[in-house]
């Protein structure tokens, strides 16, 4: 079956993308699997309940960003599902807080599950005749497996729809998502490209991992502190310095939207530095870009300072190329 990178059916139904290769999941348990996570991510897990999910970071001591992931909770054990190409990165982060005493175990589950994800307005539809009856999270696969669906899209009220990661066991991943993709095909819906899926999230504005979310920034930049940060539950890594930044700092840049011109590819490799052109000083970076078939434009993604942040404000990259500041979604 055809992929495709034009996502305009995946906004208007749903589209749903397959990548190539192992996507990372981590599995957590032993009955200290809470604390033992709670110490160490940006969110509250301490009080989530079997079938809740959960978006969190895991910080440095500074709270610069070193990985995001989608949580979630089930009777006996904590599943992650973190950025494709930071499974075993996080693995050994979380490696280092497994103490002697520590009752719990965190490994990687890659060769129990086969990761898809859904995104767009029918999601729901489409999948409901997979799904086993229940209201919550993370729904269970009628044919086994589990359906992450991610609460919200980080701070704005975005009208993005329904997206889901879906966690299909391997043994019958193929029986399973061949049924899925004719259904969704039927119903108008489009299989995305990896490349497909990551023009998706810079149509709607979602900064991921490692683009926008590194040690170079922190959860306020990328406008995560109230669907990613936890300000009640008490310490963990980065909270002194991420709290402190709530409440008593101010910074100077943050994430921006961005149409390009022209509809080419991006020269040379970004991240990119964006200038004022009246003064050819540096004023932000370019950190995602895409050509948008649904838009019938060029969009990105990247962090801009606060005095050039106005929607409609022209800048240059350093190749040369325009963009406009665009709010949003």
């Amino acid at each position: 079956m055809t992929q495709t990178s034009d996502t305009t059916n995946a906004h208007r139904i749903a589209g749903l993308s397959v990548p190539e290769g192992a996507t990372p999941v981590l599995s957590v348990t032993g009955e200290d699997r809470a604390t033992f996570l709670q110490g160490i991510v940006s969110q509250d897990i301490s009080n989530a309940s079997p079938g809740d999910v959960r978006y969190t970071l895991f910080l440095d001591p500074k709270a610069h960003i070193l990985f995001e992931s989608w949580v979630g909770i089930l009777p006996d054990e904590i599943l992650l599902i973190p950025t494709k190409t930071t499974g075993d990165a996080l693995l050994a982060h979380l490696s280092k807080y497994l103490f002697f005493r520590t009752k719990a175990k965190v490994v990687l589950a890659n060769d129990r599950f086969r990761i898809a994800t859904m995104a767009g307005p029918r999601v729901m539809a489409i999948l409901t005749r997979h799904l086993l009856p229940g209201d919550s999270g993370v729904r269970s696969l009628s044919e086994g497996g589990y359906v992450f669906f991610h609460p919200g899209t980080f701070q704005r009220e975005t009208p993005v729809g329904t997206i889901a990661d879906l966690l299909v066991p391997r043994e019958n991943a193929d029986s399973f998502l061949e049924p899925l993709s004719q259904g969704l095909l039927s119903a108008g819906g489009c299989l995305l490209t990896e490349q497909g899926l990551q023009t998706y999230r810079i149509e709607m504005g979602m900064p991921s991992c490692p683009a926008e979310l590194n040690e170079n920034h922190f959860p306020a930049e990328a406008g995560l502190e109230e669907v990613g940060v936890s300000f009640t539950k008490g310490c963990f890594v980065g909270q002194e310095p991420v709290t402190r930044i709530k409440f008593q700092g101010k910074l100077n840049r943050g994430l921006a939207g961005f149409t390009l011109s022209g509809t080419g590819p991006i020269e040379g490799t970004l991240p990119e530095t964006i200038l004022d052109p009246s003064t050819q000083t540096h004023v932000g970076t370019l950190t995602s870009a895409a050509f948008s078939s649904f838009r019938g434009e060029t969009v990105g993604l990247g962090y801009l300072k606060n005095s050039h942040a106005e929607p409609g404000t022209e800048l240059v990259l350093t190749s040369g190329r325009t963009l406009h500041v665009t709010p949003l979604p």
